[in-house]
């Protein structure tokens, strides 16, 4: 069998990465045939990552350089995106079927698949009907199977196409080392690491916390906040007043299990809009994989993967932020304790071996071979 994945962005894009190229060395064990094409460049992702933020202080690059080649992006996405279209329209009868990660296919690439008689799978795990809802509806209609990252964006498809599949974000546990069996310090610590890991377009949602750190903070505990994924926008970054506060600007996949070590707190803050209700909560999934204790905002996934007090903990307002990371700082036995439970809850379901699992099973094992 030969598949044909494309995914937003390389390894740049979380959905991509945790979806598609996470599950490769499995889909190789089942004797599948596949070849990755990135719908955008990666190279030009991680330059305006790098060069965009700090445009003024760089050498070599100018402002006017950099404007220059930004006000010339759209129009080379725009090529970008009609030569993809037609490669990937043009290679499509080597392969039995098509898998779309997050991106929309087109309606014209969705009628020459049709034609060609290619299946087409489509995976989204975020709520992309909101961007772009007539695209979207077409994809799913014309899907031969739909998968989706949580049962919320699942009850969403299956309004177009019953033949929906539910498959979770998941990680690799092979690479996590385990926080929980690090045993509990016989004397205070002199900082305790409350750590956050994401995205600069989701730096926002920190705002959600700057209340209750602050409060703690002023009570004289020892908590240094940690935030991963910056891209330079620091101007961005939620001003903690009394925190000490340590940024990693950018990181790769593979350098998430090593920040999620320096973490004695894994937070998640969200809105709770339509938005945040479609995310599959791979923040927290990460923190709990570390064996971290995560608190994360009472919205969408995180009340599927959590129990609150359990395997983790939910919070809805200031107040509860605040009593819940109390909690934590207080107890090193409580932070060892409910993140070996988190732990396990990722072993449960959440590991990419049985998230594969279930992906092939429903979904990748049925493709019709082609002659």
């Amino acid at each position: 069998m030969k598949i044909l994945f494309v995914i937003p962005c390389g390894s740049h894009t979380p959905s991509g990465a945790v979806r598609v190229l996470q599950y490769r060395k499995h889909i190789e064990e089942k004797n599948i045939r596949c070849s990755v094409l990135s719908y955008r460049s990666p190279f030009l992702h991680r330059w305006l990552l790098r060069e965009r933020p700090q445009s003024g202080k760089r050498r070599g690059f100018t402002r006017y350089h950099v404007n220059f080649i930004l006000n010339r992006h759209e129009v080379w996405e725009r090529y970008r995106t009609s030569f993809m279209e037609r490669l990937i329209v043009s290679l499509a009868p080597r392969y039995d079927a098509v898998f779309y990660q997050w991106v929309l296919p087109s309606p014209d690439v969705i009628g020459r698949l049709k034609k060609l008689g290619v299946p087409l799978i489509y995976d989204f795990d975020d709520a992309v009907y909101l961007k772009e809802p007539e695209r979207w509806k077409a994809t799913v209609e014309s899907a031969w199977r739909v998968v989706a990252g949580n049962p919320f964006l699942a009850d969403r498809a299956k309004e177009h196409n019953p033949r929906c599949v539910c498959v979770p974000g998941s990680v690799d546990l092979d690479t996590y080392g385990r926080k929980d069996e690090s045993g509990v310090p016989d004397t205070p610590r002199e900082r305790i690491t409350v750590g956050w890991i994401g995205g600069s377009s989701n730096l926002g949602y920190l705002r959600l916390l700057e209340e209750p750190l602050r409060k703690l903070a002023a009570e004289g505990y020892p908590l240094e906040l940690l935030i991963a994924g910056t891209d330079h926008y620091d101007e961005s970054v939620p001003r903690f007043e009394g925190v000490k506060t340590a940024v990693i600007p950018t990181y790769c996949g593979a350098q998430i299990p090593s920040i999620a070590a320096k973490m004695d707190i894994g937070v998640m803050p969200l809105l709770d809009t339509e938005w945040e209700r479609g995310k599959c909560a791979m923040k927290a999934i990460v923190y709990m994989a570390a064996g971290i204790p995560a608190v994360c905002s009472r919205v969408g996934e995180a009340l599927n993967l959590i129990d609150d007090g359990v395997n983790g903990f939910l919070a809805g307002t200031p107040g509860e932020w605040e009593e819940k990371i109390r909690l934590l700082l207080d107890d090193p036995i409580l932070r060892r304790d409910i993140g070996k439970k988190g732990r396990e809850t990722v072993e449960g379901g959440y590991s990419t071996k049985r998230c594969f699992d279930i992906l092939y099973e429903q979904v990748l094992s049925g493709i019709p071979v082609r002659n």
